[in-house]
């Protein structure tokens, strides 16, 4: 089963995949409604993870509530689902949960993806037309023609999506495989383009001044598109 047809057949599992789902939540005091978001992260890329774990902080500091959550393969040590139900099934549940969150304005919601993140979060978005933008962090576009199949029908998408990436991710998305896919449905999508590979690293070690710095900077622009929006 392809994942568009997945989109269309998969059942509403928000009961059963909660149980499953590890989430953090982050508030920030207010007086008003406050707004939300939902951040869906890459495969490995877990939510305790710098840029996950940072970027909700921030957020936090900016004023957003934040719902970052793992992957249910990821908590139970199994595979991803082979057409994307589960993972659809599981950022469902996260969304349903951020609206569910003390405080927050469930008409404010907004979607963030990282990786594997970005694809089943940018389908998500398509499937909930209540939420208001969709950043894509680290896409996946191996190939010049899965543009189309892993981010379907931008160009009819109306509302806010944006693109953050690193110039030197040549194994998952070349800068001009996403290039070219933009330059064909003619439509004017933000995109920020920062040192560094998959994960903005420049060397193995999460740690390292330029992989924090990196990381730091693919933060405030994040922060930065959403405070816009």
């Amino acid at each position: 089963m392809t994942l568009v047809a997945a989109l269309l057949l998969c059942p509403y599992l928000w009961g059963e995949a909660a149980k499953a789902l590890d989430t953090d939540v982050y508030t920030p005091e207010s007086d008003v409604p406050l707004p939300c978001v939902v951040i869906c992260p890459g495969r490995g890329y877990h939510k305790d993870l710098p840029l996950i774990k940072d970027l909700a902080s921030r957020l936090k500091e900016e004023g957003f509530a934040t719902l970052s959550f793992n992957w249910s393969f990821f908590t139970t040590k199994t595979q991803p689902s082979q057409d994307g139900s589960a993972e659809l099934a599981d950022i469902d549940a996260a969304i349903e949960m951020a609206k569910g969150i003390p405080g927050v304005d469930s008409g404010r919601i907004y979607l963030v993806g990282k990786s594997l993140g970005s694809v089943y979060g940018y389908h998500a978005f398509q499937k909930h037309p209540e939420l208001k933008a969709c950043l894509l962090y680290t896409p996946v576009i191996p190939e010049p023609d899965l543009g189309s199949v892993y981010y379907p029908d931008l160009k009819d998408e109306s509302r806010p999506v944006a693109f953050i990436l690193g110039n030197k991710d040549q194994d998952n998305c070349p800068l001009g495989n996403l290039y070219a896919y933009l330059a064909v449905i003619t439509k004017d999508i933000p995109v920020v383009v920062l040192s560094g590979g998959h994960s903005f690293e420049e060397s193995d070690d999460y740690t390292a001044p330029i992989n924090v710095y990196n990381t730091k900077l693919a933060i405030e622009m994040g922060v930065y598109w959403l405070k816009r929006m």
